[in-house]
């Protein structure tokens, strides 16, 4: 009988694999090399370098589209040394990254995505379809694409913190972000000096089904040349917890644009500093604010939508605007206990007086990426 267990206990150690980690240059000399032998549960470990293997080739109904990386499902992509040191650049050759049908346990960290360029297409830094990615720490800039020209969305629950959008550029929606049908959460990202023609310099989030959720975001200096030079949304219930959102241009809500279309929140945000009207609600009912700060945009700062309760217009007292810290002094109405409407004793906005944002990358080091 022993013989027996110990038999069967040995067949069982053998069915259960270990999870492998490949090395990138040491073993395999490109990116997309080291996840192609990967399987679901392995690591494939990048060191520092600039990697230009942009010759992966998928078709649409447009034609080929050249990537750096094509994702496995399962498989943890990270870089030894953080993203200002390790770049995947697609040169304006195609697509960086293309991430689709990944389940949970996939992961991309500490990566510069940039470089790429589509015409017709969505996504050219990022392209994630029905997917449940962990992003950490990865610097998405200056890609340029039809929509999400940093990063598109489709579906599915992905799960980003401390990543930084910036300086991309979409032809018609969402600069920075696309995010259309899905549940993905952002938390202590960045949105930064994104372009879009149509809607949502920074944000654009579209379509029903998806609800994603930005904590302590900063979404600053976005433009757009129609509506929603910070965040564009149509038919989507998003919300926005403690975010601030500062510096944004467009003709139509600077700081903020809905369609008739959806039910978008914001709470304890800084809405702020917009070139334009601060918020534009086509259909006057598309959107919630409570406990939020409006104040210093160009072309007034009239609330649109639900006004929940708590709200008021001051200064928020930004210690470091200039710098792009977007900290608060000691002495902001946004500090928790300073609040002048008896709103819940919490912090307003993305950053209190002892805390900056993005803490892995200098805003100096970041623009100089993309410029």
């Amino acid at each position: 009988m022993r013989t027996l267990i110990v038999a069967l206990c040995v067949f069982s150690m053998a069915g259960v694999g270990l999870a492998e980690t490949y090395s990138v240059p040491d073993q395999y000399a490109t990116i997309q090399a080291a996840i192609d032998v990967a399987e679901a549960g392995d690591v494939v470990s990048v060191g520092p370098g600039t990697y230009t293997d942009c010759v992966h080739e998928i078709g649409d109904q447009y034609g080929v589209i050249y990537h750096c990386v094509v994702m496995k499902s399962g498989v943890s992509l990270i870089s030894e040394a953080g993203p200002e040191t390790t770049i995947i650049d697609a040169q304006s050759l195609g697509r960086v990254i293309l991430a689709d049908s990944c389940d949970s346990g996939t992961r991309i960290e500490g990566f510069t995505i940039r470089g790429g360029l589509l015409s017709m297409r969505d996504g050219a830094g990022i392209s994630c379809a029905y997917s449940e990615i962990e992003f950490v720490n990865d610097i998405i800039t200056n890609n340029v694409g039809c929509r999400g020209g940093g990063v598109s969305i489709s579906g599915g629950a992905n799960h980003f913190s401390d990543c930084v959008f910036a300086g991309n550029q979409a032809d018609y929606y969402g600069g920075g972000l696309y995010c259309a049908g899905s549940n993905s959460v952002f938390e202590d990202c960045r949105f930064s000096e994104n372009i879009a023609h149509v809607g949502g310099g920074g944000v654009a989030c579209v379509d029903s089904g998806g609800d994603p959720t930005f904590t302590r975001c900063l979404i600053d200096h976005n433009t757009c040349s129609s509506g929603g030079g910070g965040i564009w949304a149509s038919n989507t219930q998003a919300v926005f917890n403690n975010c601030t959102v500062s510096d944004n241009e467009a003709e139509r809500g600077a700081s903020f644009y809905i369609t008739c279309l959806g039910y978008v929140s914001f709470y304890c945000s800084i809405l702020a500093y917009g070139i334009g009207p601060a918020v534009c609600c086509v259909c006057d009912s598309g959107s919630s604010f409570q406990c939020c700060d409006i104040f210093g945009h160009t072309f007034g700062d009239e609330m649109c939508g639900i006004d929940a309760g708590g709200n008021f217009s001051l200064d928020p007292e930004f210690s470091d605007r200039a710098s792009g810290g977007y900290r608060l002094s000691a002495t902001s109405p946004c500090q928790s206990g300073n609040h002048p409407t008896g709103c819940v004793d919490e912090l307003i906005g993305a950053f209190p007086a002892d805390q900056t944002p993005v803490e892995h990358c200098s805003w100096g080091s970041l623009k100089a990426m993309f410029r």
